[in-house]
C-alpha cells in the first residue's frame, strides 16, 4: 500500500524533469539555429556600377529566383544585360507527380511532364523579374545527379542514365544543346560555350559549401568553366560571385518576413570569404515575392522555403578564380581530364 504512491511521485517527477530536460533542449537548439549574430550594416553593399552583362548560374528551376530574383531586377534597372542558366529541369523529385498529380505509380513521361511544369514555372517567374524566354537557357541535366557527372560520368562513351526520366540526354523541346549527352564533360563544354559567346563580366554561381550536392557539384562545373575560359582568353576577366541557398537551416526565420533581412550563416562568415549584401527595394522585394509564387509547385512540395527568401536584401560571396587553385582543391575530382583540349560546342537551338 506504501509502494504504489511512491512509484506514482517518482514517475511523476521523472517525467516532470524529463520534459524539463526536452524543452531546455530545444530552447537551446532554437537558440543556436537563430540568425547569426551579425547586422546587414556588417555588410558592405554590392556594386553594380559598370556592370554590363550579368550570367545567372543556377542547378534547379527556382534557385534563379530565390538566389537572385533582386539582383536580376537591379541590373536589369541599371540598363545592364541578363541572361540565365537553368541547369536540370528539377525532374528528380520522387514524390512530386503524387503530391502534384496524385499519380500513385509515376512512369518516366510524369517525370519529363514535371521538368516542362517547372520551365514553364521558371519563365513565368523571370518574366515578372523583367526577362523573355530568349534570356533563359534551359541545359536538361539530370536533377539530384550532377555531382556524380562531376565525379564518376566524365566522358560521353559512358553517359549517365538519369534515375526517374531514363534519358541520356535531354528529353525536353526547349533545350540549349540537344545533343549534349549526359557527361560532365558535355556539361562543361555547354557552360563554356555560353561564357564564350555571351561574355558575360559579372557572372553569379552556387556558393561551394552549399549542401545540396547538385548546387555544390554545379559550384566546380561553373568555376572550371570560368577558369578554362580565362586561361584561354586571359584578357577576359569577369567578376564571379556565389549565392547560398541550402546549408542547415538557413534562411532563419523562416516564413514569408518581408520585414526581415537575409543574413549568411554565421559559420560561413569568415574573412576569407567575405560576403556583401544587396539591399532591395519595396518594389523591388514584391516582385521578387511575386515571382517565388510562380513556382508553385515548389511552394507546395517545400512549404515555406522559397517564400522565406524574400527579403529585404540578397547575399553573395565573391569569388577568386584561379585555375591552379581549382585543379588542386580536394573537392576537384581526379577523373576530370584538366590537360584535354575541350572543343566549344555549336550555340544552343532554335527553341
Amino acid at each position: 500500500m506504501v509502494i504504489k504512491p511512491i512509484i506514482q511521485v517518482t514517475s511523476k517527477k521523472f517525467l516532470a524533469l524529463f520534459w524539463l530536460i526536452m524543452l531546455s533542449q530545444a530552447n537551446l537548439y532554437r537558440r543556436l539555429r537563430r540568425v547569426p549574430r551579425v547586422k546587414r550594416k556588417d555588410f558592405p553593399a554590392l556594386s553594380l556600377q559598370g556592370v554590363e552583362r550579368v550570367l545567372i548560374i543556377a542547378p534547379h528551376p527556382d534557385d534563379e529566383t530565390i538566389g537572385a530574383g533582386g539582383l536580376i531586377q537591379a541590373a536589369r534597372s541599371r540598363g545592364a544585360e541578363v541572361r540565365v542558366v537553368i541547369v536540370t529541369n528539377g525532374d528528380g523529385q520522387a514524390f512530386a507527380p503524387l503530391a502534384l498529380n496524385r499519380c500513385l505509380l509515376p512512369r518516366t513521361k510524369d517525370y519529363v511532364a514535371l521538368g516542362e511544369r517547372r520551365q514553364k514555372e521558371t519563365v513565368n517567374a523571370l518574366g515578372l523579374l523583367g526577362l523573355v524566354q530568349e534570356d533563359v537557357h534551359f541545359l536538361g541535366y539530370p536533377d539530384r545527379q550532377l555531382a556524380t557527372l562531376w565525379a564518376a560520368n566524365w566522358t560521353s562513351d559512358f553517359p549517365l542514365q538519369a534515375g526517374l526520366t531514363q534519358a541520356r540526354r535531354s528529353p525536353y523541346r526547349s533545350t540549349y544543346n540537344p545533343g549534349s549527352r549526359y557527361c560532365g564533360n558535355d556539361l562543361l563544354n555547354d557552360l563554356r560555350t555560353i561564357i564564350h559567346q555571351y561574355r558575360p563580366d559579372f557572372i553569379v554561381i552556387p556558393h561551394s559549401k552549399d549542401e545540396h550536392p547538385d548546387h555544390r557539384a554545379l559550384s566546380d562545373f561553373a568555376q572550371m568553366a570560368i577558369s578554362l575560359e580565362c586561361e584561354a582568353h586571359p584578357r577576359y576577366q569577369p567578376s564571379a560571385w556565389s549565392y547560398l541557398i541550402h546549408y542547415g537551416h538557413y534562411p532563419q526565420p523562416r516564413g514569408i518576413r518581408p520585414e526581415s533581412v537575409l543574413l549568411p550563416p554565421l559559420p560561413l562568415v569568415v574573412d576569407e570569404n567575405p560576403w556583401y549584401r544587396l539591399d532591395l527595394s519595396r518594389e523591388e522585394m514584391d516582385k521578387k515575392v511575386a515571382a517565388i509564387r510562380q513556382h508553385a509547385s515548389q511552394v507546395l512540395l517545400l512549404g515555406n522555403f522559397l517564400p522565406s527568401f524574400g527579403r529585404q536584401n540578397e547575399c553573395f560571396s565573391p569569388i577568386p578564380i584561379s585555375l591552379n587553385t581549382l585543379v588542386n582543391g580536394s573537392s576537384v575530382s581526379s577523373a576530370v581530364p584538366i590537360d584535354q583540349e575541350l572543343a566549344l560546342l555549336p550555340g544552343p537551338s532554335s527553341d
